[in-house]
């Protein structure tokens, strides 16, 4: 979801919830014992270990991260005044249909571990390890298929406009988009720089500042880089 984590506190009242099962690091609320699936809470283990080794977060967190399970789309729409599938409702908590929901849960280990950032950086990254199987998908279907649909569209876009107008572009475009880009930043800098790159770059920073904070971390020109980032896909 592109939207910061709603961080005041949630209204919860409007169904029952009910602690259900907790792991190492997650803690599981339903409305009702048939929404819970114990193999899917297996695989938010696995995720956040995952993708914890893979940058270089720590894993031994004071408290657990709390997952409300919800029968349907209106109830998160009640809670957070969104019809979605699932959202960040705080800094240690989120809502979904779904048991295991990674592209939220990364949400979640980013802002605790990273902080906040601009959402080309914090929605690409939780696109490319949502839902990952041998290779990241969006809506089932690979991120280089979906650039090749946009580019067969020929569709106008630059990095200024996901950087600096990312809500106004639809998710269909902007979402995967940003994951191809979080993946081609990661293969070319390595994760330390990825790391940095996200926690100086936020939303609402002018193009100019990304430049800037872009070349002082990278070595590297943000506008080189997208010239090599569309004649790759």
């Amino acid at each position: 979801m592109a939207t910061k984590p709603i961080t005041a506190k949630v209204d919860l009242s409007k169904a029952q919830w009910k602690k259900i099962y907790q792991t190492n690091h997650f803690v599981f609320f339903v409305t009702k014992g048939s929404l819970f699936k114990k193999f899917a809470a297996v695989k938010c283990e696995k995720h956040f270990l995952k993708t914890c080794g893979v940058f270089g977060f720590p894993i031994n967190w004071k408290k657990r991260i709390k997952i409300y399970i919800a029968p349907n789309q209106n109830i998160i729409q009640r809670v957070t005044g969104r019809k979605t599938f699932g959202s960040v409702i705080g800094k240690l908590s989120l809502i979904s249909v779904y048991t295991f929901h990674p592209h939220e849960i990364t949400h979640v280990i980013f802002n605790n571990c990273l902080g906040d950032s601009n959402y080309v950086l914090k929605e690409g990254v939780a696109v490319l390890y949502g839902w990952f199987k041998r290779i990241p998908l969006w809506k089932g279907k690979s991120l280089r298929f979906w650039l090749k649909k946009f580019k067969a569209e020929k569709s106008n876009l630059s990095f200024e406009k996901l950087f600096c107008h990312f809500q106004r572009i639809p998710s269909s475009i902007s979402y995967p988009i940003s994951g191809a880009i979080v993946q081609f930043l990661i293969n070319e800098f390595g994760v330390e720089k990825f790391k940095n790159l996200y926690r100086k770059i936020k939303s609402g920073m002018s193009y100019k500042k990304i430049q800037d904070v872009f070349q002082e971390v990278t070595g590297s020109s943000l506008d080189g880089i997208e010239k090599r980032f569309w004649r790759k896909f």
